[in-house]
Formats: structure tokens, sequence, C-alpha cells
């Protein structure tokens, strides 16, 4: 609010201003400006004519500018102040939107670099497994290689001994060495040739050896190795040998035996000596004889003109030549199959090879005298035994061998008894 008031027309017409100066527009307008509202109105208020009085000359306006008009120092204040917070808002504001440009900026290169630290992390990871696999690798190959340093000390410490243990080595030691190699020998004849035959022999000389060492220490080692001579003498024995031999014979005569009848034996005609001519040395004294024997040839002689045959009776099939062959092939086959069986000791086998052969004999071939007999043959061997349970003869080669490393062990005090330790 100002303590200006606005003149009344009565002063306006006092001032007496000149008609033909101009009317300062500003003044008028800006003045209620001024004011504010309540004096805009107040004014208006005062110039509204009164409808009761009496009409005077129109009003003059002045034409100096009146007293206390202009801009007021409260509204460039508050202009300033406007302007101001304008200016603020508007720094505010530039400064707000470059921050969050900057704070953009940032928060990209902050998720760029949380990128950047996870593909980090994430290498590191891998580097520590790797680095974990190689520390088990390079320690498993540490282990090895120890397992291996251990082992070959161990070979040189092994090839030390024997070789000082060889360079004490005496007439005593190669008799032992010569007796423990007899027993290798005894138990391969029994472990793979099946031989006790073999076997006796190796283990006799093998205990004259211990024998003529003449040691005490040795009547353990010597005990053993008759144990073990006591019981292959007392096994039942096969001769291997002998049977081979008797399948190899049977195996030869069967291109003896008759495969296939012939014409005449099919026609049930074979020669007669009641059939034959007379004796041309005839007498009295034998003619009777000789009339019967004509009487008899001529009867027979009837019999190749008139056949009867007994349909009841199956005939026997005639064979070819090349189907005989492939049978007494056949044969042979199975005969030389029970000689491997009987070689191999395998019972099972060789039984069954010898029945085979002995079915063809009944299936394909005529019974006969040599077939029959055949046949017996075959029966016999096949219910021979072939199998022969040896003893285990390695409890004197261990104790022999047990004897001779603690002979020459260094470790060991005096000398040791073949008994064990």
């Amino acid at each position: 609010m100002t303590d200006d008031k606005t003149p009344s027309p009565q002063e306006d017409s006092q001032a007496k201003p000149e008609a033909d100066q101009p009317v300062d527009q500003t003044a008028i307008i800006v003045a209620p400006a001024a004011d504010g509202p309540d004096s805009t109105a107040a004014a208006a208020q005062e110039r509204k004519p009164d409808p009761e009085a009496e009409p005077g000359p129109p009003p003059e306006f002045p034409t100096e500018p009146r007293k206390g008009s202009g801009i007021p120092w409260f509204s460039l204040l508050l202009l300033l102040l406007i302007l101001l917070v304008a200016g603020a808002v508007a720094g505010l504001g530039w400064y707000g939107y470059g921050y969050y440009q900057q704070t953009q900026s940032k928060a990209g290169e902050l998720a760029e670099l949380q990128q950047q630290l996870a593909a980090q992390n994430q290498q590191l990871t891998q580097l520590r497994q790797a680095l974990s696999t190689v520390g088990r690798d390079r320690e498993q190959a540490v282990g090895a290689m120890g397992d291996r340093l251990t082992a070959a000390e161990q070979r040189l410490q092994a090839q030390n001994k024997r070789l000082l243990a060889m360079s004490t080595i005496t007439r005593e030691d190669w008799l032992l060495a010569e007796a423990e190699y007899l027993l290798k020998l005894a138990n391969q004849r029994i472990l793979i040739e099946r031989s006790a035959e073999g076997a006796d022999a190796l283990l006799t000389e093998a205990d004259a050896i211990l024998r003529d060492l003449d040691d005490p220490d040795l009547f353990a080692l010597r005990k053993a190795v008759n144990n073990d001579l006591a019981a292959l003498r007392l096994i039942n024995k096969i001769d291997r040998e002998g049977l081979y031999l008797q399948i190899n014979g049977l195996i030869t005569q069967v291109v003896m035996l008759p495969v296939r009848p012939d014409r005449e034996q099919v026609l049930g005609r074979g020669k007669n000596p009641e059939g034959e001519m007379l004796d041309e040395n005839l007498t009295t004294d034998n003619w009777w004889a000789a009339m019967k024997k004509s009487l008899r040839a001529f009867g027979k002689s009837l019999s190749n003109y008139i056949n009867i045959n007994n349909h009841a009776e199956r005939p026997a099939p005639l064979m070819s030549a090349e189907s005989a062959q492939y049978l007494q092939q056949n044969v042979r086959l199975m005969l030389e199959r029970a000689q491997l069986a009987l070689l191999r000791e395998q019972q099972a086998i060789y039984t069954n090879s010898l029945e085979q052969a002995e079915g063809y004999l009944v299936q394909f071939y005529p019974a006969s005298a040599p077939v029959e007999r055949y046949r017996q043959e075959l029966n016999a061997l096949a219910q021979r035994d072939i199998v022969v349970e040896l003893p285990d003869i390695s409890g004197s080669l261990e104790l022999l061998h047990s004897y001779i490393e603690d002979l020459h062990n260094l470790k060991g005090a005096g000398k040791p008894s073949a008994g064990g330790n």
C-alpha cells in the first residue's frame, strides 16, 4: 500500500492543464496497478458520476506527470526476486541435468566395471581350478615318481644282495641250485605235460643230489621230496602210449572192413563148394557121393533162374564207392579225435568219439564177423579211464626255495635249517 491518493476531478480542474498537452497514458495505466486492486476500485467509485449532480465540464488530464507515479521499488524487488528465482531454478535445472547425465554416464561405467569385475572373477575362478588341477597332477606325478624311485631302490638293493651272494657261491650253492631246477621241471611235468613218469625221474635225481651233499640240515627237505615220490608212485598209471597205438591200429584197419555188399551178396548168392564140377578122378567108390554132389549143384543152378523175395525184410541198399570213402574218413576222424582227447585227458570227448565211430559201424556197415570184432575193440577202449589224479609236489620245491633264500640272506646269523624259519 502507498500513501499516494488519486486526485479528484475538482483537483484536476483546478490544476488547469493545457488542452493540447498529450495525456500520460503510462501514468494513468500504471498508477492503478501500483496502488493495487483496492485503490483501483476506490478510484473507479470516486470517478463514477453522480446522477443527481449537475453535469460539469469534462475532466482535463494533467499535462505533467503527477507526483508519486512510476515503478515502485517493491515491484522491482519482486521482479528481481522472480528473476533470481528463475535464474536459480534454471541453474539448478541445468546443474541437475548435467548431474543426471553425469550420473547416467557413471552408472553405465559402473555396470561395465561390474561386468569386467565378474569376468575377472570368473577368470580368477578358472585359474584357481586350473591351478588346483595342476597341483593335484603334480602331486600324483611326484607320488608316482616316488613309487618308481622306491621300486628302483628296492631292485638295486636286491641286485646288490645277489651280487654279494654270488661273490661267495660255493659248490654246495651250485648243487642246491641244480636240485631246485630239477624240482621246477618236475612240477612243470605234472602241471603241463601231466606226466607222472617224467616227474618221478626228476624227483629221484633231485633226491640223489641232496643225498650227495650229506648235510643234516637237508633232512626235512629230503623227507618232503620222498613224500612226493611216494605219492607219484602210488597213483593209477595209464599207458597212454599203448592206448594211442591201439586206436592207431584200428584206424589203419578201417579200410579192411566190408563197407558195401556186392551184387552176389545182395542176391544171396555165394560160392558153394557143393556146386563145383565133379572130380575128374571119379572111381567106383565115390560115384554115389559125386552123384549127390551133382544133384545139389543142379538144384543150385536152378536157383539162378528162380528168385524168391521176402518183402517183410528191408533190402540192404547199395553204397557207391564215394560214399564208402566218406564213411571210412568219418570213422577215421572220430578215432583221431579220440587220440587227441586221450593226450589231453578229456574223458568225455574221448568216450563220445569212440561211441560215434561205433555208431557209424552199426548204421552203415553190414553185420559181419570183422565188423563185430571191430565194435568190441571200440567198446573196450571206450570203457578205459584216461584221467589221472596227479598229486601236488610243489611242497618240496617251496621248502628248498625257502632254504636257499635263508642261506643267502645277508642279515641271517649262522646256517639256517631246512625245516623253515
